[in-house]
């Protein structure tokens, strides 16, 4: 039989008590009823009985049913509460079931009370079975949680496998160095964070236990947030289906970094104690004596020849086995005295099976028990085999340094921390001229080292005798030294160091290399004059390529200024004027035949030259633009005496000088030019052949020449001028020009003092007048019919009515195509071609080539910025007759043309 309900009715109106009594019975619910009628009731009850149910009444006098409610939440009663109440409308209704009303009901409907008191009983056990399973579901998620935060996991779960969507616990986050929920929890954000050569084993071991169902425990890199890389232990299991196939995984993963990190410091330290045996060539053994168990390290089986280690029997025996028969009583002994309690230290050998011996020395602690009985072995084996090898070695090297020695060429000088020598081979005393006798415990410094740099020597020789250190060992220096004679002699120092006898002491090997730094100041003068070669080729060069186009403009300038000057009446003012102008031109067309030379391209003829005429010529010009603070004094103690040259380049020579000079005085000054006879012999030569030579000297009272450039002056492009005023050619002309003449120029200079330039040329003995400048050839007419070829118009035009006013017929072609189909389709219509040599589409000389082809008596005149010789390539098997520089045409070309029309 069912135990009655106890319910607890609280009901203001007794006779609406009495119908739920009744309805109660009538239903056939068994119970037993508490009646109230007030709140002091209410609660009294409460906290005496426990009921099954309350029912109340929505309103009471002095109190309501939902207070009623709050009370029993308050006590935690989880009892159903049931509204039995008169009328409630939709909205309280609503608000009662939303305060945790279970049910209501009308006292109009009482009958209601027979299905709705059971169901809310059955509903409120059905909710204390929910909070019990609630309750303990919490207390089992806080003893996990605790459980995995004590273990510093952090929990994953893979709800579907067969998406990329995981969940992963606040735990793992924050091994990562992230906020929760910071990242995606994906299958992709995962392998993006994992190491890339751990992203392979990660997979492989996913596979394994998906599909052979081996366990899933695999550690890997992941990328912390900072961008280091930490270490992880991930485990987990897979649920299937029927089929076997995963439907989900969860896991766990625990931040091993710290783990790692001392198993490879262990590892470490094992290496480097392996490391450190191998290198040291010491092994280690333990002896448990009970146990007879003796066990080596693998450099003690390397240092006794085991390769493989099962071939050693673990036992003493084993290891006497392996001393040489000769030392193994002498070892017995020593090992039954260290049992006995003596010091265990002893050499000897060791006899391999290949018959290879070694020598070691054993070292060992033993320890004793209570009963002073040895129990256990501690030991080392050093293996030093090497180290008596190297010291018999060293033995024979010292017998072997002693005989090089004493029979090298180089000094061998051995010194301690005082500086006091302790070596000193025959090689020093030749070098030094001291005997060991006289060297032999005396200052190295006050013996061999200049005064200038004892200070230097002894610093670093306290150094060195502090700490073996020094700037200058391990190095080949060059110092200087002093012999016993006091000669400075250059040397060539290698020093070592090396701990002898208590103390440092320097060993220095010396080599005198007098012989060889005279024949490095021999090469160096070669080069520099290789390298003086060099810049003369290459502003040569650009000589040659100027000189071309120049020839051009003079040839204009020289052709019209002379049709000018033929046209003018022989006294008139303007005819002197024009000729001043040609004079100058004739001067710059001298000074295109000087650039010519200098290229390489051209050699002058050189004539007998009146070296006072030329000096008076230059002053004579120099005069009128230098100012009134320049003071020219000229001392000309010959006259009438030549040289073998070209009056144009002495002319440029002086000029450049005296132009320099000028410039050297801003504020005034001296110009001095004197010429004089000298005479030289064997002592002066200096590069030059003895005999007689003018000596022309060009000095100023200027600013000088700075010592530190005075190698420079001569070099091509070198100046000190602003960028404006000048080139850096002047002076390398000048020494170009000399030294073509065979002379040389040599130079003094002082800073604030001025400077003075001697230039020596050959001198000669005069034979017929010499030349200073050459003159115009006298104009021959004539009316034979030319053809002129050049590509610049104004040169062909200037060629045509120069010839036409001498009476010739002219005709002008600006094409050297041109020209050669004009004489094809006339060959007998010309009697001379006259040819430019540079022309596009086919030069001069090929022109030429091709009117032998059509005419083969047709004579060629070539004209060009450039020298050419009849022998030259490629002329001579031309109809060229001449070559004449453009520059000559119209001083040569009315008479060579006669010349050629005559023969």
């Amino acid at each position: 039989m069912a135990e009655p309900l106890n319910i607890l009715h609280l009901e203001d109106n007794p006779n609406d008590a009495e119908l739920v009594r009744y309805a109660l019975d009538k239903a056939k619910i068994v119970c037993r009823i508490e009646w109230v009628s007030g709140e002091q009731e209410f609660l009294r009850a409460l906290d005496e009985q426990s009921f099954d149910i309350v029912l109340a009444d929505y309103s009471l006098p002095d109190y309501d049913g939902l207070a009623a409610l709050v009370e029993v939440q308050q006590r935690d009663l989880l009892i159903p509460f049931v509204l039995v109440t008169g009328a409630l409308g939709e909205e309280r209704a609503i608000e009662s079931i939303k305060a945790g009303v279970t049910d209501y009901i009308l006292k109009t409907n009482l009958l209601r009370l027979q299905t709705a008191v059971p169901r809310a009983i059955e509903a409120a056990r059905e909710n204390l079975q929910k909070k019990l399973t609630l309750e303990a579901l919490r207390l089992s998620e806080e003893r996990f949680d605790l459980a995995v935060r004590g273990s510093g996991a952090g929990i994953w779960d893979w709800g579907d496998v067969s998406s990329g969507q995981m969940w992963w616990s606040p735990r793992i986050y924050e091994i990562l160095g992230f906020e929760d929920g910071e990242i995606p929890a994906t299958r992709d954000q995962l392998y993006e964070m994992i190491h890339p050569d751990d992203v392979g084993t990660s997979r492989r071991a996913m596979q394994s236990h998906f599909i052979e169902h081996k366990p899933y425990d695999v550690e890997f890199r992941l990328k912390h947030k900072l961008g280091h890389y930490i270490w992880i232990r991930s485990r987990g299991q897979a649920l299937v289906d029927a089929e076997g196939r995963p439907t989900r995984m969860a896991g766990y993963v625990q931040d091993i970094s710290d783990r790692k990190l001392a198993q490879k410091a262990l590892r470490a330290r094992e290496k480097d104690l392996l490391r450190a045996q191998q290198v040291g060539h010491v092994g280690s053994w333990y002896l448990d004596i009970d146990m007879d168990c003796l066990r080596w390290t693998d450099e003690t089986y390397r240092i006794f020849g085991f390769e493989n280690h099962e071939d050693f029997g673990g036992t003493i025996e084993a290891f006497l086995g392996r001393v040489h028969p000769d030392d193994r009583e002498r070892v017995e002994q020593a090992w039954n005295a260290a049992l006995a309690g003596q010091t265990y230290d002893i050499e000897h050998r060791i006899l391999l099976p290949d018959g290879e011996i070694r020598h070691v020395r054993e070292m060992a602690e033993i320890e004793f028990d209570d009963k002073s009985q040895p129990v256990r072995v501690i030991g080392v084996v050093h293996d030093h085999t090497e180290q008596r090898r190297v010291e018999e070695e060293k033995r024979k090297a010292d017998e072997i340094y002693q005989i090089i020695s004493t029979t090298a060429q180089e000094a061998f000088v051995m010194i301690n921390a005082a500086g006091l020598v302790t070596f000193w081979n025959p090689a020093a005393e030749t070098i030094f001229g001291y005997s060991e006798h006289e060297t032999l415990g005396q200052e190295i410094h006050q013996l061999l080292a200049p005064e200038n740099i004892r200070p230097f020597a002894m610093k670093a020789l306290r150094m060195f005798a502090l700490t073996g250190e020094g700037a200058m060992l391990g190095k080949i220096m060059e110092v200087e030294g002093r012999t016993k004679q006091g000669e400075l002699i250059p040397l060539e120092v290698s020093l070592s160091g090396i701990y002898h006898d208590g103390e440092w002491q320097a060993i220095g090997v010396l080599r005198d290399i007098s012989e060889r730094k005279d024949a490095e100041a021999e090469r160096q003068a070669l080069e520099q004059q290789l390298r003086q070669a060099q810049k003369m080729e290459a502003i040569g060069t650009l000589a040659g390529g100027i000189a071309h186009d120049f020839n051009n403009i003079l040839a204009a300038i020289l052709g019209y200024a002379s049709m000018v000057e033929r046209r003018l009446q022989v006294n008139s003012r303007e005819r002197q004027d024009l000729q001043e102008v040609l004079k100058a031109a004739e001067r710059a067309k001298q000074l295109v035949r000087q650039i010519l030379t200098f290229s390489r391209r051209s050699s002058l003829e050189k004539e007998p030259v009146y070296l006072d005429l030329v000096i008076k010529e230059v002053l004579h010009l120099l005069r009128a633009s230098l100012p009134a603070t320049i003071n020219v004094v000229t001392r000309l103690q010959v006259e009438g005496e030549t040289i073998l040259g070209d009056a144009t380049q002495v002319h440029q020579v002086l000029m450049n000088l005296c132009t320099n000079a000028y410039h050297a005085m801003p504020k005034g000054g001296t110009l001095t030019i004197e010429l004089a006879n000298k005479l030289l012999d064997e002592g002066n030569l200096c590069g030059l052949r003895s005999g007689c030579y003018l000596e022309l000297v060009v000095s100023d009272t200027g600013t000088g020449i700075n010592p530190e450039i005075m190698d420079q002056i001569f070099d091509p492009y070198f100046t000190t001028k602003d960028v404006d005023s000048g080139t850096g050619l002047g002076l390398s002309v000048v020494r170009g020009i000399v030294a073509g003449l065979g002379g040389e120029v040599r130079v003094q200079s002082s800073l604030g003092e001025g400077t003075r330039f001697c230039l020596l040329f050959p001198s000669v003995q005069p034979q017929g007048q010499a030349k200073q400048m050459e003159g115009t050839t006298a104009d021959v007419g004539g009316s034979e019919r030319i053809l002129i070829v050049d590509d610049e118009v104004s040169l062909a035009q200037l060629g045509k009515e120069f010839l036409e006013d001498l009476g010739y017929r002219v005709a002008c072609q600006t094409s050297s195509l041109g020209a050669l189909q004009q004489v094809k389709t006339a060959p007998q219509a010309f009697d001379l071609v006259i040819t430019d040599q540079t022309m596009p589409q086919m030069t001069g000389i090929e022109l030429a080539k091709q009117l032998k082809i059509i005419a083969p008596d047709l004579p060629v005149i070539l004209c060009s910025g450039l020298h050419y010789s009849l022998d030259s390539e490629g002329v001579s098997e031309t109809a060229i007759c001449e070559v004449l520089l453009k520059t000559e045409l119209l001083d040569r070309v009315p008479q060579l043309i006669r010349e050629i029309f005559d023969q």
